[in-house]
């Protein structure tokens, strides 16, 4: 049988698509409705991604770490960059522990053992 979180569809990316950190490159930021049809329209921010079909809604905390994942507060220059997009069981909304999507830089690691042998003579 289907997980609740299967059962409800989401256009948006949300908690249950990222069982595991994933590495994602930036398509661009655009402003979406998020009202339900025939309501006032309400607008937030959005960014896309090319390995995944749904948008990450933007709240303050994710543009923030964005800007700086990316090394620029301009979203014209997030294009094109890769971030980690992961599921933080410890994200806060209305006073309780609800988990969400956050956003960090990627971490690149080198193998100094590895870049050593590399540099030995023969």
């Amino acid at each position: 049988m289907p997980n609740i979180s299967e059962m409800l569809q989401s256009k948006y990316l949300k908690k249950e698509d990222f069982p595991e950190a994933a590495t994602l490159t930036i398509t661009g930021v655009s402003k979406v409705n998020i009202a339900k049809e025939n309501e006032k329209p309400q607008y937030k921010y959005a960014m896309l991604f090319a390995e995944v079909g749904k948008p990450l809604l933007l709240n303050s905390t994710n543009i923030k770490r964005t800007a700086k994942a990316c090394g620029s507060e301009d979203s014209d220059d997030w294009t094109g960059k890769k971030i980690v997009v992961y599921n933080d069981e410890e994200v806060e909304f209305g006073g309780e522990i609800i988990g969400g999507l956050r956003v960090r830089r990627v971490i690149v690691t080198t193998n100094k053992k590895a870049d050593s042998e590399h540099d030995a003579p023969f």
